[in-house]
């Protein structure tokens, strides 16, 4: 079965030659919806030799924040994207499914790839775990962040989200629903990469069936691999509100990334009252950033209690070695 992925994107991550390479094995064609159309000289490169479709993205609510629209712009460009596969999916022999991820979210498969063999499945949610962040600045997440934090039914809160993200069967009539799942799809929906318990009776067949194996796909989720990243990712939100979409009906339960604004928004304002003599105002915002980049015993105890688990796709040796930032970087190095 055909897979394609569908993404929106602002600008090119560090890694994209990587994520493009390495889903790129599993996927028909990959499709960037852009979110800022003037940028498209930076990712028309990324397309040379590759499936890869470059669209303008869906611009509404241009006033609002960053992470607020992106959620408004997600389905419509999902919208436009199984609308063109079920009328040109034949460029590439046929379609079958449609996966939304983002830029820095893997598909790791380790190998299980029967997941859209199910004629009974319809919709496909990965179950998402998330990567330790690292306590020093990386061009390549995907190669040193190898430490996530498990999800579940008792997993602590992360730091962005722990809902998943799926994959649908395209055929008529299906739609997204958010950024996180699709509706009007035909068959059954399954998550993949929780443990049995977490369903219990109440799984149907399908899904009593997918969860048997626990090495089935997950969805290894990099937000915040870095200080340097996390910052940067903050500074573009800026002062965004409490609730999505700026609805009170819809409140921001995501602690860490309120948090994280606030954090962003004083080192910020420092900054620009005292200037250098505000010496370093990003001081304070580091030390709550490194209580979720865990080390030494604290790692440790994690590990053991099965609250962070280790996942290195076997890909990414030969990967590394051909992107131009790491190769720059291993020149360096003795």
């Amino acid at each position: 079965m055909s897979v394609a992925i569908a993404t929106t994107v602002l600008n090119p991550a560090p890694n994209l030659n990587i994520w493009l390479d390495y889903h790129l094995r599993r996927c028909a064609v990959i499709i960037l919806y852009l979110d800022d159309p003037d940028r498209r000289s930076l990712f028309e490169p990324f397309c040379n030799g590759r499936s890869v479709l470059v669209f303008d993205g869906a611009q509404d609510m241009p006033a609002m924040s960053p992470p607020n629209r992106l959620l408004v712009r997600q389905p419509s460009n999902l919208k436009h994207a199984i609308s063109y596969l079920l009328e040109h999916g034949g460029k590439w022999g046929g379609v079958d499914w449609l996966l939304h991820i983002d830029q820095d979210e893997i598909l790791f498969e380790n190998g299980h790839t029967s997941w859209t063999n199910d004629p009974r499945v319809g919709h496909v949610t990965f179950t998402n775990h998330e990567a330790v962040p690292l306590r020093h600045d990386t061009s390549n997440a995907f190669a040193e962040c190898v430490w996530f934090n498990t999800n579940g039914p008792h997993a602590e809160p992360f730091m962005a989200y722990g809902n998943g993200k799926s994959a649908v069967r395209l055929s008529s009539g299906v739609e997204p629903d958010g950024s996180h799942q699709f509706q009007h799809f035909q068959g059954e929906a399954v998550t993949l990469g929780l443990p049995r318990a977490a369903f219990g009776a109440d799984a149907s067949d399908a899904q009593a069936q997918a969860l048997d194996d626990a090495a089935f796909p997950v969805l290894l989720h990099y937000p915040y691999p870095s200080f340097e990243s996390w910052r940067a990712k903050f500074c573009l939100y800026g002062g965004f509100s409490d609730y999505w979409m700026d609805d009170e009906r819809y409140p921001n339960r995501l602690d860490f990334m309120l948090q994280s604004r606030d954090q962003a928004l004083a080192a910020l304002q420092a900054l620009k009252r005292d200037g250098a003599a505000a010496g370093d105002p990003w001081a304070e915002a580091r030390r709550f950033f490194e209580t979720r980049a865990f080390v030494g015993d604290e790692l440790q105890r994690r590990i053991a209690d099965g609250r962070v688990r280790y996942y290195a796709p076997t890909w990414l040796p030969a990967a590394i070695r051909r992107h131009p930032a790491v190769e720059h970087h291993q020149r360096q190095d003795p």
